[in-house]
């Protein structure tokens, strides 16, 4: 007979952590998984510290270099390792286990995810990351008895990792438990505003408890909240001896619990007493650690993205993405036949500001214009940070509405400076506005060529204006 609460200590990602009540995705830097951004040739652009924790390397002996010809033990691997990286720079998604090594030469088990990085339809770069899986694999190998099992949950694992949301991957969660580990009654929750929401679970289940349904990170969410606060997994042979259950049905006699890493809870209940022993817990441990990992990089995906098409400092799109996608919102111009306009603007006196404020306030001062610019601008218009102080916001399908937008944009800013005591003097731009017709050959480099020196032509405008009435 089992005892009525039994603890299993599980290594890898459930243990008592450190991170965030909440799960909230890691930045790159944070991130538990290796990560290696690189370039279409398959040449370092950055790696995070987890990559330089598992492989050895640090970011500046490393960037610029073939990352296959670095972590690959042996030629026949080099091969393999290449295949993969030519196949994400053609656009696919890549999902093995291989072996890479250290490098001091070690052999490592890792899963690897690549994924290529796509800006408005254009390839920018691909990531690749690896997630050390040694200890799983040993794991997994002394699970003889349930070696099918685990082999069909390997097929789940690639499934999970080709997912393209977090739905997917929660229902393709659940779906495994009852198909290949036959629990019938299940539920996975995870994190959300402090409180742990239903997110999926098994038919059965789902006719008791709804999708959606909350719990509390305290006491009063009984067996779900203990194992997320704890990450560690529960086995429970008797629920009416557990003062902890919080039972939905009176039907349900035994369960187990189960930590998402850091994002959640996985449990499992049954109608009969002692229906699970520490196998079935090793088992759905597995489970959740792939989809654990398929959730992370769902995260770290979004986030990837937004790092290599967006300015980390306003937010708004940086010049790299604009480079990539001038040329679709071309095609796009002829195809409609409407005119592409461009707004170039520039924060006057901006070193002035950075002079007598600090440059942390001269930061702050940009985040708020990029601020300020998106919210004057349409969804299908783009802001972009040109560069130091500058701004270049783009209007696909606008024919004389330029003028109408900056007009706009200035007196937003006017509103802010009456309001804001960010600097003791008003914030102004200068704007210069230029278009590109469907029906003239002209460069698009000389349109914004004059869009800036209409900028520059208004900055000194306003110069010579606050000259003649200093404030």
């Amino acid at each position: 007979m089992m005892e009525p609460e039994r603890e299993l200590q599980m290594d890898g990602n459930n243990h008592p952590g450190t991170g965030p009540v909440g799960g909230r995705p890691r930045s790159l830097s944070e991130s538990h998984e290796a990560v290696a951004l690189v370039d279409n040739e398959g040449r370092v652009i950055e790696i995070n510290v987890a990559f330089s924790r598992v492989f050895g390397y640090e970011n500046e002996e490393i960037a610029g270099k073939l990352l296959d010809e670095l972590v690959t033990p042996s030629d026949e691997l080099r091969e393999e390792a290449e295949s993969l990286t030519a196949k994400v720079a053609d656009g696919e998604f890549v999902a093995v286990e291989s072996t890479r090594c250290r490098k001091d030469g070690t052999p490592i088990e890792v899963s690897i995810l690549g994924t290529p990085i796509h800006a408005d339809g254009g390839q920018v770069a691909v990531y690749a990351i690896y997630r050390d899986v040694t200890e799983r694999k040993r794991s997994e190998r002394a699970l003889t008895r349930t070696r099918r099992q685990i082999e069909r949950l390997h097929e789940v694992a690639h499934r999970l990792a080709l997912c393209a949301a977090e739905d997917d991957a929660y229902r393709l969660t659940v779906e495994a438990a009852e198909r290949i580990l036959s629990f019938k009654y299940s539920a996975l929750r995870i994190v959300e505003d402090g409180e742990l929401a239903l997110k999926a679970a098994s038919e059965s289940y789902a006719d008791v408890v709804p999708l959606g349904h909350r719990l509390p990170l305290t006491e009063a969410g009984g067996i779900a909240a203990k194992t997320f606060l704890t990450r560690r997994t529960f086995v429970f042979g008797d629920l009416q001896r557990v003062s902890a259950a919080r039972p939905v049905n009176d039907d349900y006699h035994s369960g187990m619990s189960v930590p998402i890493g850091e994002l959640g809870v996985f449990q499992v209940v049954a109608t009969s007493p002692d229906a699970f022993d520490e196998d079935d817990a090793r088992l759905l441990d597995l489970l959740v650690r792939h989809t654990d990992s398929a959730i992370q990089r769902l995260r770290l995906q979004i986030e990837l993205r937004e790092q290599a098409t967006h300015d980390a400092l306003t937010g708004v799109c940086n010049r790299r993405y604009f480079n990539e996608v001038v040329e679709q919102e071309i095609s796009r111009s002829r195809r409609y036949d409407h005119p592409l306009a461009f707004l170039m603007i520039d924060v006057n006196r901006f070193k002035e500001i950075n002079d007598r404020f600090g440059h942390q306030t001269g930061d702050r001062v940009l985040r708020e214009v990029a601020t300020i610019l998106e919210s004057q601008v349409r969804d299908a218009d783009s802001v972009v940070r040109y560069g130091g102080d500058e701004f270049l916001v783009v209007l696909p399908e606008t024919d004389g509405e330029s003028e109408v937008v900056a007009k706009r944009i200035q007196t937003a800013i006017e509103a802010w400076n009456a309001h804001s005591h960010l600097v003791d003097l008003d914030i102004s731009l200068a704007i210069g506005d230029a278009h590109w017709r469907p029906d003239q050959s002209v460069p698009i480099e000389r349109v914004l060529a004059e869009a800036d020196r209409k900028m520059y032509v208004h900055k000194r405008l306003l110069a010579s204006e606050r000259d003649a009435d200093p404030q």
